[in-house]
């Protein structure tokens, strides 16, 4: 009960007992340092350019340094790359080791949008608690509006002609698809949805859309002007490819590296457009300002359940 006594005290004066290691990230990340500075955090910065750091924010040298006495740890949210390495948004990005993130308490909170199996393992070896954030609602909701305002913008500016009147197919129902399909909607396209789930196009029936069995993509596929692709394995394939009106437009917003064979696209003469991580690129103020909302009281949850064990 001290514990939370202490949190809502310092929520009051609109400071923190905690310090914090921010490493990596871009403009997202920016928002989140910019924020937990004014209610006063005690931040660590690695891997972001000093210039930009608030005056209460610590710029380090070393991954190792930033995470040297720190309570928690904030990764970005496309986590670590191939390799282990930190995703810096446009900057270089530095490798990451086991023995960097030794420096932490047994059980130090580590928050990570996507957690890939390296990270997994280099905070496994270092006894900590790995938390991934990408799929919380508060965080996965708000990232699928902006992926879908994002992919209108991509189609607008790739394609010449009005979207108004054309065909669209939305690969996969989840968040992105039930966002996407209103908004495409809503510029005057006719919109078919196909997902190899029976459950979730049960949903997208319910939701009022025209929906095609799995069986039945190429047929789909080759009557679609254009094509977005939010199922992270490879569905368009060169077979399916080959199916497609040669002035198709495919857009994939699925993870990296995406469900579209784009090498095969490009020898076909089909515009095929990886369009990974739009949130970062087209939303970072808003989805900054959310992880400035959720992250906070997430770090505070974990802190105090943490301190109540010893």
């Amino acid at each position: 009960m001290a514990v939370f006594a202490k949190i809502v005290e310092q929520r009051l004066h609109h400071t923190s007992p905690f310090t914090v290691a921010i490493l990596g990230g871009d403009a997202r990340e920016q928002q989140l340092i910019t924020v937990l500075d004014q209610r006063g955090w005690r931040l660590r910065c690695f891997a972001r350019p000093p210039e930009l750091l608030p005056n209460g924010a610590y710029f380090c040298e070393t991954a190792a340094e930033a995470m040297t006495g720190v309570d928690a740890v904030i990764m970005p949210i496309p986590g670590l790359r191939e390799g282990g390495k930190l995703y810096c948004g446009e900057l270089l990005s530095p490798g990451l080791t086991t023995e960097d993130f030794l420096v932490l308490p047994a059980q130090a909170p580590v928050l990570a949008g996507v957690i890939s199996h390296q990270l997994r393992e280099l905070t496994t070896a270092a006894d900590l608690r790995l938390i991934e954030t990408a799929e919380m609602e508060e965080i996965a909701g708000p990232a699928a509006i902006a992926t879908a305002e994002a992919a209108l913008a991509i189609a607008i500016a790739a394609d010449q002609r009005y979207l108004w009147g054309r065909r669209a197919l939305i690969i996969g129902y989840g968040r992105i698809g039930n966002a996407l399909a209103p908004r495409l909607q809503g510029l005057g396209m006719t919109v078919t949805i196909i997902n190899r789930s029976s459950r979730r196009r049960e949903k997208a029936v319910e939701d009022g859309w025209t929906v095609a069995e799995w069986q039945n993509l190429a047929v789909e596929a080759s009557a679609a002007d254009l094509i977005f692709n939010t199922a992270p394995a490879l569905v368009i394939d060169q077979e399916l490819l080959a199916k497609l009106k040669k002035d198709c437009l495919i857009i994939d917003v699925s993870a990296a590296p995406g469900g579209c064979d784009f090498e095969a696209a490009r020898s076909l003469g089909i515009k095929a457009t990886p369009a990974f991580g739009l949130p970062g690129r087209y939303a970072a103020q808003t989805m900054g300002e959310i992880l400035a909302t959720v992250y906070p009281c997430l770090l505070e949850q974990l802190l105090a359940e943490k301190g109540s064990e010893l």
